[in-house]
């Protein structure tokens, strides 16, 4: 056979027993082990707030009943934030999100619900919140101001824990501190 391109005569690849000099070893089906790693998934946990926890602070109450677009957009706009950002939560574009107006449109027409049931759920799987999507739907659907808080409450939450976190990996320890403390006086030595 001969490539049409290079003009070059082709040759046909030798058998095993051809190339090695020896027979094509027997195969055994206990030879081979094939595994896939799993990954342990973290257990999904309940929201740590209730739905109806909102009554409970005054002043998300009031926000989230009178201007639920805002409480929603800031929501949506925390949870794609880092978590342990901290200055997020104090700028001063923290209630606008490009979900805002849209929620504040929908909320005309009745439909703020199927936004808000469709974050609920990425919020959820985001956090790792047990749940199903028919949940999140009746929550918005029935009680859509209270889900909003209660989501808002959620991320809030845990943006202070991821917060508390990364504090705690950066404290220095007393034992930290002292050989922080001798490592200095061995360099002032050496000067």
């Amino acid at each position: 056979m001969t490539d049409s391109k290079s003009g070059y005569k082709l040759l046909t690849p030798p058998e095993y027993a051809e190339a090695v000099k020896e027979p094509v070893p027997p195969y055994e089906e206990t030879d081979l082990e094939a595994y896939e790693e799993e990954e342990e998934e973290e257990p999904q946990h309940p929201f740590q707030t209730g739905l109806f926890d909102c009554f409970g602070s005054p002043l998300m109450c009031l926000n989230t009943f009178f201007c639920t677009p805002c409480v929603f957009g800031s929501t949506s706009r925390l949870l794609n934030e880092d978590p342990t950002d901290a200055q997020a939560d104090r700028r001063y574009t923290n209630w606008f999100h490009i979900d805002t107006p849209f929620y504040g449109l929908l909320s005309q027409i009745s439909g703020q619900f199927i936004l808000g049931a469709t974050r609920r759920t990425a919020l959820r799987e985001q956090l790792n919140i047990e749940g199903s999507v028919l949940k999140d739907w009746a929550a918005h659907f029935f009680v859509g101001t209270c889900a909003v808080a209660q989501e808002s409450m959620e991320v809030s939450r845990y943006r202070a824990q991821a917060q508390a976190r990364e504090r705690e990996q950066q404290e220095l320890t007393p034992e930290d501190f002292h050989e922080g403390q001798a490592v200095l006086a061995q360099e002032m030595e050496k000067c």
